[in-house]
């Protein structure tokens, strides 16, 4: 690994929503595709679990799986993955068809068929997005297709006029407002991402050798699991006592600070330290309470279901230094 290279190797999380704790962290190779990995959450999985999934681990032949377990998914839709009517006859532009069929909806849900060997019977939900939405993902697009050198079809622009979710949770449970709500949870994993990138520094390595990059990015996944695991404990006794959300952020960047993380080698003196900061101040390590729906919020719906699982891939480019 040298100077200015890409991401030699990828971090597989599968982040559990409700109890704020690592469920399975995995590393691979940066050739090894995201989907190839996406089975091992299966084995995690019990009856009433919910899996959210972002498109690097979209797989039909995984999410009718899923629905054999007994278990709930929650994914986005990924573009040219065959979609036909409950009759059979295939929907050859998705986009073209919601238009025709629905003008003046804003969210619409179709029960349809996905992929062309499962056929696998799930709820589509299309959420029409504002304009200003759909003109940034559209230049998105198009930059992404002139680096590619490729002409951007009229289908491809199309699909920046919604966003799209399936699932096979039942409509008397969560109709489909109330599904967009849900997945924004996904947007936690990335949080978490953000915060082992910024405060652990998990993308940082030192030196050229490969055993010696691999000693510094075990050594601070070491360190985020052990922080991650004290996290989990005070998260649920922060929400019981004081009924706040406590920020991983906030309490990363605590334990990081003078030198607290070294007191985990003695359990006694850091519960005795954290227990003294939250008698003191909880609120430091809270989340701000805000008017829009939060986290606890879409939780708050969740809450009968036994497991949420959120899984994602963190691959950014590392980052050499002297």
């Amino acid at each position: 690994m040298g100077d200015g290279c890409k991401a030699g190797y990828k971090i597989h999380l599968v982040w559990e929503a409700i109890s704020g704790s690592i469920q399975n962290l995995s590393i691979t190779g940066s050739n090894v595709t995201d989907q190839s990995t996406a089975w091992n959450t299966l084995k995690l999985l019990q009856k009433d679990d919910l899996v959210i999934r972002d498109l690097g681990y979209f797989s039909t032949s995984i999410f009718s799986r899923i629905n054999k377990q007994g278990a709930f998914f929650l994914s986005r839709f990924k573009q040219r993955v065959n979609v036909y009517t409950l009759e059979g006859e295939k929907i050859d532009n998705l986009p073209k068809y919601i238009d025709q069929k629905y003008p003046h909806s804003s969210v619409i849900e179709l029960n349809v068929l996905i992929g062309s060997n499962e056929k696998s019977p799930v709820r589509l939900i299309a959420y029409r997005v504002p304009e200003k939405v759909m003109a940034q993902r559209l230049r998105k697009k198009k930059g992404i297709a002139r680096t590619a050198r490729r002409t951007l079809s009229k289908e491809s622009k199309s699909y920046c006029k919604f966003t799209f979710l399936i699932t096979n949770v039942p409509e008397d449970i969560w109709p489909a407002e109330i599904l967009g709500i849900v997945y924004k949870l996904r947007w936690q994993i990335e949080l978490v991402f953000k915060s082992w990138k910024s405060l652990a520094n998990i993308d940082l390595i030192k030196g050229k050798s490969e055993n010696r990059a691999h000693c510094f990015i075990l050594g601070r996944l070491i360190a985020v699991l052990i922080i991650t695991m004290f996290f989990s404990c005070i998260k649920r006794y922060v929400e019981g006592e004081w009924s706040r959300e406590l920020s991983l952020h906030k309490f990363m960047l605590w334990v990081l600070q003078d030198q607290r993380f070294l007191l985990i080698a003695c359990p006694l003196d850091f519960e005795r330290e954290l227990l003294r900061k939250i008698n003191e101040s909880i609120l430091d390590l809270c989340k701000q309470r805000r008017s829009r729906a939060t986290t606890q919020d879409a939780l708050e719906i969740v809450a009968d279901l036994n497991i949420v699982y959120i899984e994602d891939v963190y691959d950014s480019p590392l980052r050499k230094i002297a």
